[in-house]
């Protein structure tokens, strides 16, 4: 019982998934008049039941008309139901649907149905004879039909029908009458006519062969034998039924028969039969007596494409009955079936097939019918013919429009008529758009220097389309882009130029033919050769890298000119040190010069390269030579070291060159310094004092900063290449602190200022700067007065000063690396007594105080004078002064050419005096930084004298130094 369930529920779940339907197309195009099936197939289980709907109607037997009939097969796993039409017609242009169902599923498979008209082909059918007794009249009449299909409804009226009688037309009489029954024409326009011939008071010399056909224009167009016997009231033995006829090779056909029927009983048995054959035209006349036992005789050695006449008769005791008479041609019978393939060729299609079996009837033509297909069967387009009087031949190209899809059908012909056909016998084609056919590459000529001749014909054949109006001719080597070829020498050649890499000795050509349509398709056709293109590069043999002149000779190999003759060398060489400059060319026509002469200058690295060159271009460069021309500057100089000093200065030395150079001994040296990194220009180092010296100090720089250093020799050719680069990086020395004034002590007119000293981080202060001035209620105050203090250890100063007054004061103290912060401003009134010792430091220019202590009232009142006329011209000025310009400061000082400097640059040593716009003082000039460039130029202004006399101006109020030569 488990077993059984577990069979059960397995066919369940193939029931699930295992109903399928199959139909043997999804869509059929079927040809009106026809007879067709379309059949389907459905499995499952259970067992599906299969039916069949026309547009989701069920159909059953009988329905269209009786046009519709049903057929099924079963066994245990499927179900084969077919679904047969007797005459198509416009009615099953519709969609069939199978239906498979059992009780777990349904499926449907539907097949869309079109019908198209078939072309008009005649064919021609007798039926039996028929005899009929009249009651009224003791005699018997007799009809013959014959049934005309496929005719013309169209041309109906000119149709013209005959029967014939022993080789004579009948025409209606008493005896003989016609009949004509058209049936309706079919959607195709077809009809169906049958032609009755009517034979009354029938007698024994009525019985024979007949006749029926059908003409148009004078032109027969079928016709169909009519045997007539069997009717008479005799004893003797009805003629026999000839049953086959059967022509072997057209030499010889084999007749067989069957016994006469018995329609009366009191005729004796048959005792034999006589046959006989004969030609048409009476040459040949076989006769033969043959027993009763024989049903069959061959007859040999006939004509082959002749007519004969079969007679046939049977003998008993009463004597020889009526002959049975058919007609043969010694040939087949109509050709068989046979298979056609048919492509699109342009504006064509290329028709082809084997010759249709015949028997020995050999084909007589060919028709070929198409024409334009349609999806609707109302817009059928009328099928044209092409007739082949040929009979030998297997392929036709038949032109049609381009860019059509085309039915098409072939037809083999012989005398007995065509070869049958169906829906199957019609072949479908899409024509091309007419672009010509592929032509021909017929030859590739190589010539010198990769010029290369394409050779081509055009195709033989006609695409269709209109005649090839031009050519495109193409190469490429592997994987380059293809390159038209433009220098056509004919209309069937043209030259390229081929430049082909080194390793790779194949290129491709590919040519097209263009008509208006368009383009054809590439023909490609690939094609080896030696290599070409640009010669191998040549190979410089000289090594020696240093030369004890100027002046060398270049020598190199001959390269391999890749068959296309070198025709010149080139050699290209530049400098590349001390500094590197442009190239130089020189070219050198010819291909056997394998050496040259270079003029070079002293003192220079050169880099020298050679090149080839053919028609075809320039060849890779050479191996690179450089070399060293003979030295007549200073070879370089040994740089030692580069140590860090106070204040961020680097102290720079080197020792003299170790080789001597051509020219003159080393005068003077050169050291230079730099940021490190790409961007910056070399900066001379000026601090050394006489010729050859072996160091240098480099002062300024600044903190935390990665320098590069060198040293250049030089002599009176000029300076030499530059030592090794050491780099040396500066620590965090920095600007001084900021003073302040601890300490103002008043002694009358006198102020004498005391200041702490900054820390200095190293880097020692040179001086210091005290800056004061008279405030003033209105105007904030005067102009400041600089003092250096060029003492770095002082630390207080003693101001005479005018009495009664405010003053303000300012401290700033100086190293190697400039000023730091000024110090707090201070002020500081003065009393109204000063004594005789408070005249050192006049801090007005143009103040005058007597010297002696005479204090007679008139001196004292001509003072007063004197003070009062002096205030009010200063006041006077700075009010001009104040309307001129801004006011200035000590930052405000332009650094000027020739004599007027920033106090930076000065070191005050001691007071000389005062001259008429101020103090003057002795002072050291340190010495600036000269600039380097690139080009080896020196760019600066000539060395001054140590030591100088710094004088401060007050010119229109203003502050300047002025150095005094």
């Amino acid at each position: 019982m488990n077993g059984l369930a577990n069979n059960l529920v397995t066919k369940v779940l193939l029931a699930i998934d295992n109903l399928s339907i199959r139909l043997d197309d999804d869509v059929r195009s079927l040809f009106a008049g026809r007879k067709s099936v379309l059949h389907c197939s459905a499995s499952g289980w259970p067992r599906p039941a299969v039916k069949w709907l026309m547009n989701g109607k069920e159909l059953s037997s009988g329905d269209l008309n009786q046009t519709v009939s049903l057929e099924e097969e079963k066994d245990e796993e499927q179900c084969n139901s077919s679904l047969h039409f007797s005459v198509l017609n416009i009615r099953h242009a519709v969609n069939f649907t199978c239906e498979a169902k059992n009780k777990y599923h349904t499926k449907r498979r539907s097949i869309q149905v079109s019908i198209t008209c078939p072309p008009t082909l005649f064919t021609l059918t007798a039926l039996s004879p028929r005899v009929e007794s009249s009651e009224s009249e003791s005699s018997e009449s007799a009809t013959l039909t014959c049934e005309f299909n496929s005719l013309n409804h169209q041309q109906f009226n000119s149709y013209h029908w005959k029967w014939k009688f022993q080789e004579r037309e009948i025409k209606e009489n008493g005896k003989y009458k016609m009949f004509y029954k058209r049936q309706p024409p079919n959607f195709c326009q077809q009809s169906t006519s049958l032609v009755t011939l009517r034979i009354t008071n029938v007698s024994k010399e009525d019985l024979g062969q007949y006749l029926c056909a059908l003409q148009l224009s004078n032109t027969t167009l079928a016709e169909k034998d009519v045997p007539f016997y069997d009717f008479v009231d005799s004893n003797a033995p009805l003629p026999p039924t000839i049953v086959s006829k059967v022509i072997k090779c057209g030499r010889a056909v084999k007749v067989e028969w069957s016994l006469p029927p018995t329609a009366k009983s009191a005729r004796s048995p048959i005792t034999g039969y006589q046959i006989n054959l004969k030609s048409d035209n009476d040459d040949s006349n076989y006769l033969f007596n043959l027993s009763s036992e024989e049903r069959s005789h061959e007859f040999v050695g006939l004509k082959i494409n002749a007519v004969y006449e079969v007679n046939l008769r049977a003998n008993n005791s009463e004597g020889f009955g009526v002959w049975t008479k058919e007609q043969l041609t010694t040939t087949a019978d109509v050709p068989k079936e046979f298979s056609v393939n048919a492509v699109p060729f342009g504006c064509s299609a290329k028709l082809s097939w084997n010759t249709p079996s015949t028997n020995s009837c050999p084909i007589t033509r060919y028709t070929i019918h198409y024409r334009e297909s349609t999806t609707s069967t109302n817009n059928a387009g009328a099928w044209q013919i092409t007739s082949l009087k040929e009979s030998n031949i297997t392929e036709y190209r038949l032109w049609l429009n381009c860019s059509k899809d085309y039915d098409i059908m072939v037809i083999a012909w012989n005398i007995r008529g065509h070869n049958d056909y169906n829906e199957k016998s019609v072949l479908s084609v899409l024509t091309e758009k007419g672009v010509p056919f592929k032509p021909s590459l017929t030859d590739v000529k190589e010539h010198q220097c990769g010029v290369f001749e394409v050779f081509w014909k055009p195709s033989p054949f006609e695409s269709g389309g209109g005649p090839v109006t031009d050519f495109h001719v193409q190469l490429r080597n592997r994987d380059d882009e293809w390159r038209n070829c433009t220098n056509f020498v004919t209309n069937g050649s043209c030259l390229f130029n081929v430049l082909l890499s080194q390793t790779d000795h194949a290129y491709y050509i590919r040519i097209q033919a263009v008509n208006q349509k368009g383009s054809s398709d590439w023909r490609t056709e690939t094609k080896t050769t030696v290599v070409i293109g640009p010669p191998d590069p040549p190979e410089i043999l000289n090594n020696q890298s240093e030369l004890t002149g100027r002046n060398v000779t270049v020598m190199w190999t001959r390269s391999p000119d890749k068959n296309c003759n070198i025709t010149m060398y080139s050699i290209h060489y530049g400098v590349i040190e001390p500094t590197k400059e442009g190239w130089t060319e020189i070219n050198i026509t010819g291909s056997n010069i394998t050496s040259y002469e270079m003029h070079l200058q002293y003192s220079k690295k050169y880099k020298v390269i050679v090149f080839a060159w053919n028609n075809l271009g320039r060849s890779e460069e050479s191996n690179v030579w450089q070399v060293r021309t003979a030295q007549d500057v200073p070879y370089q100089p040994i740089l030692k070291q580069a140590v860090l000093g106070e204040c961020n200065s680097i102290n720079i030395t080197w020792s003299p060159p170790k080789r001597e150079a051509l020219g003159d001994p080393v005068t003077d040296y050169i050291a230079q310094i730099k940021r490190t990194g790409p961007v910056g220009n070399w900066i001379n180092c000026t601090s050394f004092n006489i010729s050859k010296s072996a160091s240098c100090l480099v002062t300024h720089l600044e903190k935390d900063t990665e320098y590069d250093v060198r040293v250049m020799a030089k002599n009176n050719i000029g300076f030499g290449l530059p030592s090794n680069t050491l780099k040396v990086s500066t620590s965090n020395k920095d600007y001084p602190g900021k003073p302040e004034i601890i300490d103002r002590k008043v002694s009358g007119c006198n102020v004498t200022l005391t200041w702490t000293k900054p820390p200095s981080d190293d880097c020692p202060i040179r001086f210091y700067t005290v800056s004061y001035r008279q405030k003033e209620k209105e105007n904030g105050g005067k102009e400041w007065t600089v003092i250096n203090i060029t003492d770095p250890t002082a630390n207080q100063r003693e101001f005479v000063l005018n009495c009664t007054s405010t003053y303000e004061f300012q401290v700033k103290a100086w190293n190697e690396l400039g000023d730091g912060d000024p110090s707090t401003v201070r002020s500081e009134t003065t009393d109204r007594v000063a004594t005789n010792d408070d005249t050192e430091d006049i801090a007005v220019a143009d103040s005058s105080l007597v010297s002696n202590t005479l204090t007679t009232v008139l001196v004292v009142a001509f003072f007063a004078l004197a003070l009062a006329l002096l205030g009010i011209g200063v006041r006077y000025c700075r009010k001009r002064v104040k309307h001129r310009r801004p006011k200035r400061t000590l930052k405000d000082i332009k650094v000027l050419e020739q004599c007027e400097i920033h106090p930076i640059r000065t070191e005050f040593v001691e007071e000389l005096g005062e001259g008429a716009f101020g103090r003057v003082h002795k002072a050291t000039l340190k010495d600036g930084l000269n600039f380097f460039k690139s080009n080896q130029d020196f760019v600066g202004k000539a060395r001054r004298q140590k030591i100088v006399a710094v004088k401060e101006l007050l010119g229109e109020c203003e502050q300047f130094i002025m150095i005094l030569r």
